[in-house]
């Protein structure tokens, strides 16, 4: 399986400098990711320890409430930029390390900077494009309904305890009634 960086590395050219259009693509496609983790995860939470079920207006809300909060962090980010770029650009020399910038960086730390601000526009593009929501919001759903009947089938089969008078065909009889009762029940309550 490949990890996120080779999928990047094919966008461009290991070594050559994305430009601020790519370097923008390439942190909406994280973010993209990381707000189906964030939404998921609270809707798994939400089922299973709260024993509340979302509605598909609750997943669209959630996508479009994590994507602000992205932009806000990007902003913060961007503002943090703004203010070492200050400072680096009256500072001659070379860095100690990766947060000691000097005037070298200011070229680069300028490119991050609009990069940040050109995300942050377009995470709120995104939490507003209906179509767009709605999209992510349903695969959202799907993706926690599996992760619910995983850990339903996890938990039911930790919890139950092998009786030493069944054949392992009677005991993975019960434990696949037991699943299936399990995924009926998460199904109705999210049809719900």
């Amino acid at each position: 399986m490949k990890s996120m960086r080779d999928i990047l590395n094919r966008l461009r050219l290991i070594g050559e400098e994305s430009s601020e259009q790519e370097a923008t693509d390439e942190v909406i496609m994280l973010s993209t990711v990381a707000v189906r983790l964030a939404v998921t995860n609270k809707a798994v939470i939400l089922m299973l320890r709260e024993k509340d079920t979302p509605t598909p207006a609750w997943f669209t809300q959630a996508v479009s409430d994590e994507l602000l909060l992205l932009r806000d962090e990007k902003l913060a980010d961007a503002e943090w930029l703004r203010t070492e770029i200050k400072i680096a650009s009256g500072r001659g020399g070379r860095g100690r390390d990766g947060q000691d910038f000097r005037a070298v960086d200011v070229k680069h730390l300028k490119n991050r900077r609009a990069v940040l601000l050109a995300v942050a526009e377009r995470l709120v593009e995104l939490a507003s494009d209906d179509e767009y929501l709605a999209s992510e919001a349903e695969g959202c759903l799907e993706r926690t309904r599996e992760e619910v009947q995983t850990a339903i089938r996890e938990i039911a089969t930790r919890s139950v305890h092998p009786d030493p008078y069944l054949t392992p065909e009677e005991r993975d009889q019960r434990l696949d009634t037991l699943r299936r009762d399990l995924a009926d029940e998460i199904l109705r309550l999210a049809r719900d």
